[in-house]
């Protein structure tokens, strides 16, 4: 199980990446801030490293950023699958330990792995594991496991530290190296055993590029300031309210997960492909639709890549003293989508260089348009984004449902709006810390200050922008909503009889 970390083998280590990121990478965007918050809490309490997991290459981010600014690497809980020679040997000795995926009826092992996460934090060692489990398939942040995460708490409950800070931190890319394979296996084939020492047996990686990286540090969650709400006896925590508060926490950290997910170009770019349906669109049209997606990122303080960020800022002025009045369509917008014409070009130029996207020309333009065995693909890089919008796409779900003539009783969209997020709570993560009542308040200002829709005494109504807006946000969640149906058919008529979950799945995508 345990590490064994030599400041020798994280240099060595560090000498092997740093090539080959500098070559398949265009670089690495990290959070300053951040990560200065995250120095002020390690000296105050241990610190705990709650990272998203999309790639095999999420185990060595950290530790590169950390070795980059002069911080010693976290202790990195890692599945015994990486414990191969002869990385195995170089991951233990750069700080990695190894546990096995499943403990149920190992007492010994669980009780041995235990006291070894109470050591660690009792001398004070950062730690880093991925409270998702696996990785996720789909780009979006997957639901808590709640294992280790109970293990933690209960040492430092038990006397282990005064405290410790859970850090959330996003790593987002512009493009995964396991995209062919994990594109495969979302299409219906086999799950293949890849792991991270198959991407350092290969040198197909190093022929390719990847765009950049992005790391994201939240505000450390203090676990005493945390759990004081819900009365955990620091001495005899009953176990039923420990147990809250831990489902509680966990819940937490993936929702500030999905809060500090970076927006991309590829996101957003993926993101206005797919609103289209499957109608071809027009560049100008396109970057209309982007300059909308992005006023509305930069509206909500969302965290946006310094190629999107960074014109938004340099033109903010100007685009205050030109904002054009509602029109109808996204072209009120376009200011805001010339700004990322060059950026937005080579998204496009790589998507067509990896055939997601195709083009064709019409009789005035040329029209791009998403292949349609790319969209499985595209919806992996617009769930990165996806989350900033998921209130919206709720209610305006909701509206569509309940609407006549162009309007809809506000007491019927609230109704649809709670059935709807009952659906998708285990899709999406909501605020832990914000009831229904008031995110949907705060969502109908959102989308009436934007003019999508209008409220008139107790009655929503389709405002300027409601006819671009609307169909926008909505084939967000289309997907996911279609899904359950399938699910739900595919239950109704084949389940009489028991079935494995493979035979199911497989079913459901016949």
């Amino acid at each position: 199980i345990a590490a064994d970390y030599r400041q020798g083998y994280v240099e060595f280590l560090f000498l092997i990446l740093h090539p080959i990121w500098t070559r398949i990478y265009a670089g690495i965007e990290v959070d300053a801030a951040g990560l200065d918050r995250v120095k002020e809490a390690a000296k105050q309490a241990p610190i705990v490293l709650v990272p998203s997991h999309k790639s095999h290459m999420d185990y060595l981010i950290i530790s590169y950023v950390f070795y980059l600014n002069g911080l010693i690497p976290p202790h990195i809980a890692a599945g015994d699958n990486l414990n191969f020679w002869p990385m195995g040997h170089i991951f233990r000795h750069s700080g990695a330990f190894f546990l096995r995926r499943r403990f149920a009826g190992l007492e010994l092992y669980t009780l041995v792995f235990r006291h070894y996460l109470r050591k660690m934090i009792k001398e004070g060692f950062a730690i880093e594991f991925f409270i998702e489990g696996g990785r996720s398939r789909s780009g979006k942040i997957l639901p808590p496991k709640f294992g280790m995460l109970r293990f933690l708490v209960e040492a430092v409950l038990s006397g282990a530290s005064r405290d410790i800070y859970f850090v959330p931190v996003n790593i987002g890319y512009e493009k995964i190296v396991e995209e062919r394979s994990l594109m495969r296996e979302l299409q219906g084939g086999e799950k293949e055993q890849e792991n991270l020492g198959d991407l350092f047996k290969t040198t197909r990686i190093l022929n390719r590029k990847f765009g950049r990286l992005y790391a994201q540090f939240d505000e450390p969650i203090s676990l005493r300031e945390f759990f004081a709400g819900f009365g955990v006896d620091d001495e005899h925590p009953d176990d039923e309210t420990l147990q809250v508060a831990v489902t509680r926490l966990g819940h937490e950290l993936v929702h500030c997960l999905s809060r500090i997910s970076t927006a991309t170009p590829s996101g957003v770019v993926a993101l206005s492909l797919l609103s289209l349906g499957k109608r071809g669109v027009s560049r100008d049209e396109l970057l209309c639709r982007i300059g909308f997606v992005v006023g509305l990122l930069h509206a909500r303080d969302a965290r946006l890549s310094n190629s999107l960020r960074v014109p938004l800022q340099e033109a903010a002025a100007e685009l205050g003293r030109s904002r054009s009045p509602s029109c109808g369509d996204f072209s009120q917008y376009a200011p805001i989508g010339a700004l990322f014409e060059d950026v937005v070009d080579e998204v496009l130029h790589l998507f067509s260089n990896n055939r997601f996207v195709s083009t064709y020309q019409d009789e005035e333009e040329t029209l791009f348009r998403v292949e349609d065995g790319a969209r499985i693909t595209l919806d992996y890089y617009k769930n990165q984004v996806i989350e900033f919008f998921v209130d919206e796409a709720i209610v305006a779900t909701a509206f569509l449902i309940s609407e006549t003539n162009g309007g809809a009783s506000l007491e019927m969209v609230r109704h649809e709006s709670l059935e709807l997020s009952k659906l998708l709570k285990f899709e999406f993560h909501f605020a832990t810390n914000t009831d229904f009542p008031t995110a949907f308040a705060r969502t109908i200002e959102h989308l009436t200050t934007h003019e999508i829709l209008a409220l008139q005494t107790d009655t929503l109504v389709v405002a300027g922008n409601a006819s671009f807006g609307l169909p926008l946000f909505r084939n967000l969640i289309r997907g996911f909503i279609e899904s359950y149906y399938v699910a739900a058919l595919t239950a109704q008529r084949f389940l009489a009889e028991p079935m494995t979950e493979g035979d199911f799945l497989a079913r459901c995508q016949r």
